[in-house]
C-alpha cells in the first residue's frame, strides 16, 4: 500500500494536473461567454456509461470562419438527439465545442485540478517528513 502513494499518487496527480491545466482555458472562455458563436447539429451519438451520451456532430460559426466536422459538443448541452441543433461556441478546444447556454466543466476541471494539487502536496510533505525521521535516526 505504501508503493502505491510513494509511486502512483504523484504521477496520477501530475497527470491530472496537466490535463486540467489543458482543458482550463476553453472551458473558462465558455462559461465566460467568450469564443465563437456558431450552431451545432448533432450528427451521431456515442453511449457512455450510465446511461449518459456523447454527441458529434458539425460546428457552423456565424462569424464566416471554417467548418468543423465531427467534433464533440462538451455534455451540458441539451441536445438529446441526432439531429439537433443548438447554438454553441467554439474556444479553440481540439476536441469538443460548448454549448452556448453554459457547461460545467470548468467547475470539474477547476475541482479535479485543485483536488489533485493537495494530493501532490500531501504526498510532498509525507516524503519530506519520512527523508527526515531517517535522517534523525542515523
Amino acid at each position: 500500500m505504501i508503493w502505491t502513494w510513494r509511486l502512483l499518487a504523484p504521477l496520477i496527480s501530475v497527470l491530472i494536473i496537466v490535463l486540467a491545466v489543458r482543458e482550463a482555458p476553453s472551458a473558462f472562455a465558455a462559461s465566460f461567454g467568450s469564443g465563437v458563436s456558431g450552431e451545432f447539429t448533432a450528427t451521431r451519438v456515442v453511449s457512455a456509461a450510465r446511461g449518459s451520451a456523447m454527441y458529434y456532430g458539425d460546428f457552423v460559426p456565424s462569424d464566416g470562419s471554417p467548418e468543423r466536422r465531427d467534433i464533440a459538443l462538451v455534455p451540458g448541452g441539451g441536445v438529446s438527439a441526432v439531429g439537433e441543433t443548438i447554438d454553441a461556441l467554439d474556444t479553440g478546444n481540439p476536441r469538443g465545442v460548448y454549448p452556448a447556454n453554459g457547461s460545467v466543466d470548468w467547475v470539474w476541471i477547476t475541482l479535479l485540478g485543485g483536488g489533485a494539487a493537495v494530493v501532490l502536496i500531501a504526498w510532498f510533505v509525507s516524503v519530506v517528513s519520512a527523508v527526515r525521521a531517517r535522517v534523525s535516526r542515523t
